[in-house]
């Protein structure tokens, strides 16, 4: 597999493996942490998914199999075009699946109902040393955005182009904390963008923000042998 990574981050936020399994990750905002329960980081799990599974369907058995740390989003994509975002905490996981043929896109909030029973609320502020950060803002606002730029697009073909232009939105001004392509936040700005092709097996990334630089193009080259390994398992 190929994937990516935050500096510091054990595991994957993004990637494609030689099946033509591709996977994004996205962090929710949760009240549900349970620290003294055996658990590990989602971010270990896409990578564990990259390395052993085929198919959208083997990544979800696997994700639901495995508890988890915190509040994610897994957004995974095969070469046959099946499509799945579970939605996680650490005490819950539930599978949504797209309206076809829509664009399925994950934001940092939740869209299955029973997820929001564990999801620190639409307003909440945050306190301590960054006091008065509104939680949601830009979860709602970029999503927002999102649906507005998807209205009458839904059927067309989405080639490398538009995508890159997506990722690079402004909302017609200069890019804000509030723009798909995020500016001008301390705590929160776009620092790389990824456009994941499971057919080609590769990602162009793009480091820094979505309208900045080139895309570098890493291309993988398919393996002849997988080996399957057991799920990962969390000890206390």
């Amino acid at each position: 597999s190929i994937a990516l990574t935050y500096p510091t981050l054990l595991g994957a936020i993004c990637g494609v493996n030689e099946h033509g399994l591709a996977i994004s990750l996205n962090q929710a905002m949760c009240t549900d942490t349970r620290p003294r329960r055996p658990a590990v980081m989602v971010s270990l799990v896409v990578q564990d998914c990259l390395d052993h599974c085929r198919t959208v369907a083997d990544a979800v058995e696997r994700i639901l199999a495995t508890p988890v740390a915190s509040g994610s989003f897994v957004t995974l994509v095969d070469a046959a075009g099946d499509r799945a975002t579970v939605e996680v905490s650490a005490t819950k996981k539930r599978v949504r699946r797209p309206d076809e043929p829509s664009v399925m896109a994950s934001f940092n909030k939740y869209r299955v109902p029973e997820m929001e029973d564990v999801e620190i609320p639409v307003g909440a502020r945050t306190t301590g040393l960054f006091s008065g950060y509104d939680v949601h803002r830009c979860n709602v606002t970029r999503e927002a955005r999102f649906a507005q730029v998807m209205a009458g697009a839904q059927s067309r073909r989405w080639d490398h182009e538009s995508i890159d232009g997506l990722l690079c939105d402004h909302e017609d001004g200069p890019g804000s904390q509030d723009t798909i392509c995020r500016h001008s936040d301390p705590l929160g700005e776009t620092i790389m963008s990824a456009i994941v092709d499971p057919e080609a097996r590769t990602l162009y990334v793009r480091y820094g923000k979505p309208c900045e630089g080139e895309r570098l193009e890493i291309a993988l080259q398919p393996l002849t042998t997988h080996t399957a390994a057991p799920p990962l398992r969390a000890t206390a």
